[in-house]
């Protein structure tokens, strides 16, 4: 991992930029004072950006206004995430909404630990939504529950389910 140190003073490097200008090597400096002589020649470059001479690359305020912009899109992208969630609060709770909020956490907070979703799966109101949406004459699934056999009393499942995981609607 790179090792990251405090920027150098803006008048600090306007020194080294001045020195290159007047004739000295960006070697010569490295060698003198601390930065390496790539930051000086970086330093230099930009420099001349600013002042109009090179035009192979953004100057300062160029750079600062992308900047600005890049985080007003990241803030409207979360500000339209909110809105559609938002106006899904006056419905049901459903899994997209769900997954945008975590999807939402995830982007934002690179380092976040999920360390369990399952109040996302075992809410009875979404079980209940998954049950009805099941074709009702599948298979049975891996225990042997048919839809119907599930069906005399789903309301209880799902409690015993939204229980065991901490949950409840």
């Amino acid at each position: 991992m790179a090792k990251t140190r405090v920027p150098y003073a803006a008048a600090f490097r306007q020194q080294m930029i001045d020195l290159v200008h007047a004739g000295r090597t960006p070697e010569d400096l490295a060698k003198e004072f601390e930065p390496t002589a790539q930051t000086i020649y970086n330093w230099v470059a930009q420099a001349d950006r600013d002042a109009g001479k090179r035009h192979d690359g953004l100057s300062t305020a160029e750079r600062q206004a992308l900047t600005h912009l890049r985080r007003e899109l990241r803030q409207a992208k979360g500000n339209a995430v909110a809105a559609r969630m938002s106006r899904r609060l006056g419905r049901a709770y459903d899994m997209g909404t769900a997954l945008d909020g975590i999807r939402q956490t995830a982007k934002g907070r690179p380092g976040a630990k999920f360390t369990t979703l399952m109040h996302h799966i075992y809410a009875v109101d979404r079980l209940r939504a998954a049950y009805f949406a099941l074709e009702r004459k599948a298979a049975a699934g891996v225990g042997g529950q048919t839809w119907q056999s599930y069906g005399l009393d789903p309301s209880a499942a799902w409690r015993c389910r939204a229980r065991a995981s901490g949950t409840s609607s």
